[in-house]
Formats: structure tokens, sequence, C-alpha cells
């Protein structure tokens, strides 16, 4: 008898376990970084910039002298501070999803993080001649989404860069707002052979969370006809954002409809629309009016 129930105790806690991870989803980062994102290394004197080519090389981003800043003044041979370019890999979330039904606004907890900043900025330092390991602590945050798509993720974090050699441990934050990235080190660490200041200062854009632009219903970073034409097939039905939804009041009525319209033609880039094109947008408005009154 003792054996069955502690063969049954061992398969209740089996299943338990099994349905806590099912509930943990994994979600991948990838983002765009700032062309002004530095690293500095105070030390030598230099740094680097992203969207700096160095010497007519854009595949080097550095070195330039710190102290002649604001201007880029060239120092040694050349040096590849951003192996990825822009295109960062921003590591892996852990979130509960086991709460969401992909309906309306919700929100999911983030139960872990892992980055490796190293792949992304000054991956094997000359003066050190190492790399760093990334290292995270205090993490928090959340998930928001609407109609089941991703629309902003929040998190904060404490972030150290660990170099072997003493070994030397440099702490700073990193944050997610929205759909931007911010990290931020710059320490200064004295030892018998001398002072290493070192700086990491980059951001950037996160490749999956949704557009947030107001109007924009794909998620495509602009307000156009695209968007027009999702609001309009689901027009009095839909309830989500990628449906139409823009004031996530749980319809798509003549309010959202007017965020568009106020917002249409908003993108980088992207030019104004044509008054004959808003005056259109007016009309299509009554006709909608009309469509709903009936």
């Amino acid at each position: 008898m003792i054996l069955r129930a502690s063969l049954v105790a061992l398969l209740l806690a089996t299943a338990l376990t099994s349905t806590a991870s099912a509930a943990e989803k994994n979600l991948p980062l990838t983002g765009i970084a700032d062309g002004d994102s530095r690293w500095y290394e105070y030390y030598s004197d230099a740094f680097g910039q992203l969207d700096q080519g160095f010497k007519g090389n854009p595949a080097n981003d550095g070195s330039f002298l710190i102290s002649e800043l604001p201007d880029f003044v060239p120092i040694g041979g050349g040096a590849d501070i951003f192996p990825r370019e822009a295109e960062f890999d921003l590591g892996t979330l852990t979130y509960d999803d086991a709460a969401l039904t992909g309906v309306g606004a919700e929100t999911a907890a983030i139960t872990g993080y892992t980055v490796d900043v190293s792949k992304n900025i000054a991956d094997d330092d000359a003066l050190f001649s190492t790399g760093y390991a990334t290292t995270l602590a205090n993490v928090a945050g959340s998930l928001s989404f609407d109609g089941g798509q991703l629309v902003g993720i929040t998190l904060t974090s404490d972030i150290t860069f660990t170099y072997e050699i003493g070994p030397l441990a440099y702490d700073g934050a990193f944050s997610i707002t929205g759909n931007r990235f911010e990290l931020l080190v710059d320490e200064l660490i004295s030892t018998d052979q001398g002072d290493f200041r070192y700086a990491w200062d980059s951001g950037g854009t996160i490749d999956q969370v949704l557009s947030l632009l107001a109007g924009d219903a794909n998620g495509d970073g602009q307000v156009n006809l695209d968007d027009f034409g999702i609001l309009k097939e689901n027009f009095g039905t839909g309830t989500s954002r990628g449906q139409g939804d823009f004031n996530s009041d749980g319809k798509v009525d003549l309010t959202d409809f007017g965020i568009l319209k106020d917002n249409f033609g908003s993108a980088v880039a992207v030019p104004e629309p044509a008054s004959w094109l808003l005056a259109s947008l007016g009309l299509v408005g009554c006709l909608l009016v009309r469509r709903k009154s009936r």
C-alpha cells in the first residue's frame, strides 16, 4: 500500500510539473539597433559607433578617440565592434501563457529572460584579448497582447558583463518598453594594473512587437488603405487591434475609424496623404454610419 501511494504521489507530481511547464512559452527576440549605439573603452581613449564606417570601410565601426568627441577621429587599424551590425540577437523571453485566450487585450507575466550581448557588441575585446559573459538579475515584467498579437513588452533587469581576467564585472541596466529596448552599462573598475572604464550604450526596436502606431491594424508601421480595408471588413464585428479596434474597447466602430482617419499617412518617411484621399475617407465614414444604422 505504501509503495502504491508513493507511486500515485510521484505520478501526480510529474503531471503537475508537466502542466506548469506547458504553461510557459519561449519568445526569441531580435531587433534593429539605433545607428548611434556605442561601446566605449576609456583605457585606450577609444569608442565605436554602429553607423560610423572606419576610413571608408562600412564593415568596421571604430575605433575613434573619445577625447575628440563630437568629432570622429580614427585611431588604430579599424575594428568590427558590432559584428551583427544593426541586426541584434536579443535572446529569449519566457512567459506564462496559461490564462491567454487570444481574445481582446490580455497580459502575461514574464518568467525568465536570457541574452548574450557579446553576440552584438564588442565580442572580443583587444585590450583583454577575450570576450565577456552576460548575467541578468531581478528580471521582471509582462507581455501585452491584443487579439493574440504581441503589442508591447515591459521588462526591467539588472545586467552584468564579466570578463574572466580579474574577473572584472560591469553592472548596468537593460529594459524594454513597448517595442523599444535600452541598454546602459557604464562603470569604472580600479585595479593594480590601472583604471578600466567600459561603457555599453545602445537602444533600438524589437521586431516581434506589433506596431503601436494609432490606426495601424496590420502592424507594418504605417497607416494606409490596407488598414482601412481591415477596419471596413471588421466594422461592427471586430474585437481586436488587428481587426481595427484601435482604442481597445472591444469593438470596431466609428471611434476607431476616426483614429485611422486622423492618423492616415502616418509613418516614418511616408509622405502625407493627398487632401482628396482624406476627403474620400470622410465620405466613407458617412457610408459606414448609414451601414451601421441599418
